[in-house]
């Protein structure tokens, strides 16, 4: 994968617009979109930083991510669909799927779900 496709990846299940996200790193639209289509192949470090941190993410974090394999299609609808639920629809769904990977033990929230996984 591709650092632009890296970023446009972090960015859509971020949920935010790439006018949003050249806002929050302080970099134009145009450049923006030119990193995420690979115009530009190796952006500045200082810009990956800007970029990460608008994401919320290290540079490290963009740069593994272009290690990993593409996602699959299932796997592409799962973070689109992800990314527009609100915070406590997240939770409550990652309490139910830990729920359902271990029966027989208690979640009360998607905290003590992610507590154990973390383990």
């Amino acid at each position: 994968m591709r650092i632009g496709d890296a970023i446009r990846a972090r960015r859509s299940a971020a949920g935010i617009t790439s006018r949003e996200a050249a806002h929050r790193a302080g970099i134009s639209v145009p450049a923006w979109s030119d990193i995420e289509r690979g115009a530009v192949k190796h952006p500045r470090a200082r810009t990956l930083e800007s970029i990460a941190g608008a994401l919320g993410v290290t540079v490290d974090d963009l740069r593994r991510d272009t290690e990993t394999q593409e996602p699959d299609a299932q796997s592409t609808v799962v973070l689109r669909l992800w990314s527009v639920l609100a915070p406590q629809d997240r939770d409550d769904i990652l309490a139910e799927i830990a729920r359902r990977a271990i029966p027989g033990r208690s979640f009360d929230d998607a905290d003590d779900a992610l507590a154990l996984a973390a383990r």
